[in-house]
């Protein structure tokens, strides 16, 4: 694995300050409590992200406003679609947030398929959430997993624009990353249920309930968790080592001893290392908490 990448970084900027720079760039497009939102939502993604995919920490720097700007414009989003279930709609804008991630990357040079891609998988992700929250589509099993791959089309961007930034491939990874990523969505609705409910919110819990009724949800949900963690390891199966190792120092909460450990294994001794590092940290996963009624 490469572990510097100079070029891409230590010139992410120069199109800012040039003749081709975006004319909304020098706009107040994003507010200081979308930033705000932004950088929280920046700082819940994976740490491991830059470690990696071999980047340093003064390029995580420099990459900084970029990510920063870009994560307020996917709360912008989110803020939309929030405010249009409030009025019963799931119609709104796109032009201020979709719009304007779709100019960020044409900027930089980092707009590609994988990118348009990714903005319309965040688009359709908006619209479906609202239909499912508003009860304007029939909830199924197939329907609700759509929604749970969906929702982390953020994660994903966020990894291929890093990624492109340090020339390096990053599919590999995110065919075992796709399943993690819903696992650690769920994790993070497991600990925010009650409020969810409350709100009447997203919650993949709150969900399954609907679904399945309050007795079955929580075995229905154990279940989900066991199909993405098997499709995650028979994606491993197929795996290259680099890319075992990426997924490794990625999902760890301890990433730092992780790649220090697992770097140097044959990819027969990593392969099973990689698996149970993911049923080590599945030990550490919030308990499914009281179960209220179905609405």
């Amino acid at each position: 694995m490469t572990h510097r990448h100079p070029g891409g970084f230590a010139r992410l900027y120069d199109p800012v300050h040039g003749p081709g720079a975006q004319p909304s760039w020098h706009e107040p497009t994003i507010s200081y409590r979308e930033l705000v939102k932004g950088g929280r939502l920046l700082s819940a993604y994976p740490p491991g992200c830059w470690r990696a995919l071999g980047i340093s920490r003064q390029d995580m720097y420099r990459v900084q406003p970029l990510l920063l700007y870009f994560a307020a414009l996917v709360y912008k989003g989110d803020l939309a679609y929030e405010e249009a279930q409030r009025r019963g709609s799931c119609e709104v804008s796109t032009a201020l947030f979709k719009g304007e991630l779709e100019r960020l990357f044409r900027g930089h040079g980092l707009y590609d398929d994988t990118i348009k891609e990714g903005l319309d998988d965040l688009e359709r992700y908006g619209v479906l959430e609202s239909r499912i929250v508003l009860r304007q589509v029939p909830l199924t099993p197939d329907l609700l997993r759509t929604a749970c791959r969906l929702r982390s089309s953020d994660a994903v961007m966020l990894i291929r624009v890093l990624a492109k930034l340090a020339e390096t491939d990053c599919e590999g990874l995110l065919t075992l990353l796709r399943p993690w990523l819903v696992l650690w969505e769920l994790d993070d609705d497991l600990v925010s249920y009650t409020s969810d409910v409350t709100e009447g919110t997203f919650n993949i819990l709150d969900l399954h309930v609907r679904l399945h009724g309050p007795e079955l949800a929580p075995q229905r949900l154990r279940e989900l968790q066991t199909s993405l963690l098997a499709e995650m390891f028979d994606a491993m199966d197929q795996a290259r080592r680099d890319d075992l190792l990426r997924v490794s120092i990625l999902t760890s909460r301890r990433a730092a001893l992780v790649t220090h450990l697992l770097r140097a294994l044959p990819r027969r001794v990593l392969l099973p290392a990689a698996k149970r590092l993911q049923l080590w940290e599945g030990r550490s996963c919030p308990e499914i908490p009281e179960i209220r009624g179905a609405r």
